[in-house]
């Protein structure tokens, strides 16, 4: 995984894209063990601005406190899924804990691998109760390659070919609007918005989280790519060209990520998870 953060223009005003939900089921915890495990699942912390901060998967903090830039190893779940919660230490402005219970429990595909994303903005403390106000930020769910990433059986995910890699985009930036990304100065990415938020009071969740909120996979080939991320539709850089490199036959997300502080000209910048790894 790397990091990379450049300073860009200030960008459009929050765009949100529909997202499907999976069915509540019962829940069952993690740590599942044994010769035929369910799933595996990571937790990665990419809202700049939450602190240090637990992706939480059936109660359970994914690699414990996690800082921005941070992600935990896989590890056994199933096969339902509590996930949407999250815990952070420290707010825009304040020291106060933020915790958010996790939503209705989600099947998990036998012998799949899924990533549970912290993306969006720890806001200014709420003025009715003076704390941070967590309803900008949010956990969204991946599934990394095949059938639990929106893969068919009519259309189904394939390996990338001989000297390529897959990869796929997750806007993670909630103020940086609608994105157009391009690799190797071509847009591979157009018009990807920030997943929706989900309906929820300051300080409890029980909307089902997003899942799959990125573009399916495109091949692209390996060695460093150039990524740079634009306003959509405009010639407005917020990102500018970043060199990300990838390995044949490997399976990456790139996400486009908040600025870490807030200077005049916002510095996001595009983060690069390894699917599977």
């Amino acid at each position: 995984m790397q990091l990379r953060q450049r300073r860009a223009a200030l960008a459009a005003p929050l765009a949100a894209l529909g997202v499907a939900a999976l069915a509540a089921l019962l829940s069952a915890g993690c740590g599942s063990s044994g010769s035929d495990p369910t799933a595996r699942i990571r937790g990665v912390d990419l809202a700049a601005t939450a602190g240090t901060a637990g992706v939480l998967a059936n109660g359970t903090a994914l690699g414990g406190d996690l800082s921005f830039g941070q992600g935990s190893s896989y590890q056994f779940v199933g096969p339902n899924l509590l996930i949407g919660g999250f815990t952070t230490s420290t707010g825009a402005s304040s020291t106060a804990t933020i915790t958010i219970p996790a939503s209705p429990a989600l099947r998990v595909s036998t012998g799949s691998f899924y990533t549970a994303y912290l993306i969006g903005l720890a806001a200014l403390p709420n003025v009715a109760t003076g704390k941070p106000d967590p309803r900008l930020l949010q956990t969204v769910l991946t599934g990394d390659r095949g059938a639990a990433a929106g893969y068919s059986a009519s259309a189904p995910y394939a390996d990338p070919p001989a000297g390529a890699a897959n990869v796929r985009l997750l806007n993670g930036a909630a103020d940086a609007g609608t994105v157009d990304v391009l690799v190797n100065g071509k847009v591979l990415f157009p018009g990807v918005a920030y997943p929706a938020l989900p309906v929820r009071a300051a300080t409890a969740d029980t909307s089902a989280p997003a899942v799959n909120p990125v573009t399916l996979y495109q091949v692209v080939p390996a060695g460093t790519l150039s990524v740079q991320v634009n306003a959509a539709g405009t010639a407005t850089v917020l990102v500018p060209p970043t060199n990300v490199p990838v390995s044949g036959g490997k399976a990456y997300t790139l996400v486009v990520t908040e600025p870490t502080a807030a200077p005049a000209a916002p510095t996001y910048g595009i983060y690069t998870s390894g699917d599977q790894e």
